[in-house]
């Protein structure tokens, strides 16, 4: 059997939170409604761009399905503009792919646009499967994507993490029963759950798995 580390996108590998801000107020500003604070629109990420949209027109005057399409397609032409790595994720997963860990992406982000970063961001070489929304399974925190993975490279859960910085991904892993590495420098926080580790970073996941 196999070792697995699965890893969220945003927050995680990535620092995508003014790419999607600047997004979000570019949608609002086209309805006529002023922008939404760094922290604020932060604060609405994790559950996919359905519910990012909801949060960010909440109250207002809006259409969801128009609201939801100007904010895509604005970010989807805008999706790495300010958008980096966090640091040592390359040498991380060159690390732990040396060590013969599978590697996967699990994220609610758009699976088109999950792809594209990964190749613009020169990580998708040490993936052997990288999964968003559209992949054909349902958004996180529901286990069915997560257990797919574990199936798909015959894994062994003992050996098997959920990795993220939201607690939607604490309860992806905590759902399908492995450990879970809540990572601090991310967007999001643990809400009601526990993770099993709690890093600062990715030299922090090295500590762990080695």
């Amino acid at each position: 059997m196999n070792k697995l580390l699965v890893f969220d996108l945003d927050g995680t590998l990535i620092n995508s939170s003014k790419d999607i801000a600047i997004a979000i107020n570019y949608m609002r500003e086209k309805f006529g409604h002023s922008p939404l604070d760094l922290d604020t629109v932060v604060s609405y990420i994790g559950d996919g761009a359905a519910k990012l949209v909801e949060r960010a027109i909440a109250g207002l005057d809006i259409e969801f399905e128009d609201a939801k399409k100007i904010y895509l397609g604005y970010y989807e032409e805008h999706f790495c503009v300010e958008t980096t790595l966090y640091p040592d994720v390359i040498s991380s997963l060159k690390k732990l792919k040396s060590l013969g860990y599978k590697l996967a992406v699990l994220t609610n982000k758009p699976f088109s646009t999950t792809q594209q970063i990964a190749t613009k961001l020169s990580f998708a070489e040490y993936f052997d499967e990288i999964w968003g929304d559209g992949s054909g399974f349902p958004l996180k925190p529901n286990p069915a994507s997560i257990s797919a993975l574990i199936e798909k490279f015959n894994a062994d859960k003992k050996y098997s993490y959920m990795i993220g910085d939201h607690h939607t991904d604490i309860k992806t892993g905590i759902n399908v029963g492995v450990d879970t590495i809540f990572v601090t420098h991310g967007l999001g926080n643990t809400g009601d759950v526990e993770p099993t580790h709690i890093v600062n970073n990715f030299n922090e996941i090295l500590e762990i798995l080695l």
